[in-house]
């Protein structure tokens, strides 16, 4: 009989590998970071799906900066506009533009939601929920022995 972490490490390992496939498959992948950034963790009976900081702007894009300082987001515009073949005189263009206008993203399904759908949480919570009715039989069948 699996364990609750077990359970919770199998869907965090498939909706990671889930969710970078549907980064790489709709082209939000320049350099891998993010891709490599989507992990899980499990603590207690806890299932944490997370990423890079800026995953939310890839997919819902951004909007314009707040502040004059731009959010200091720069090298790593540097760094994908190298992956993506963009000239490097073009970068300060690209960064000035998005800061004052935003960037919204090509129509496209959310990467996340997707993937990790309420049909997918809920097949877990069966799981784990006939996972604990088992457990609570075997002690029951324990203690009357």
């Amino acid at each position: 009989m699996a364990t609750q972490q077990q359970i919770l490490n199998k869907y965090g390992e498939k909706w990671t590998r889930a969710i970078q496939e549907s980064l790489e498959r709709n082209n939000r992948k320049a350099t891998g970071k993010t891709v490599r950034s989507v992990n899980y963790k499990v603590t207690e009976d806890v299932l944490i799906v997370k990423g890079a900081k800026h995953i939310d702007n890839i997919i819902d894009g951004r909007g314009r900066s707040k502040s004059s300082s731009g959010g200091g987001w720069i090298d790593q515009l540097k760094e994908w506009a190298e992956a993506r073949g963009i000239p490097s005189g073009a970068v300060w263009a690209i960064y000035t533009s998005i800061n004052q206008k935003g960037w919204s993203t090509p129509p496209t399904p959310n990467l996340i939601t997707s993937v990790i759908t309420d049909q997918e949480i809920n097949t877990l919570k069966r799981e784990l929920a006939k996972n604990q009715l088992s457990l609570v039989r075997a002690e029951i069948r324990k203690s009357l022995k």
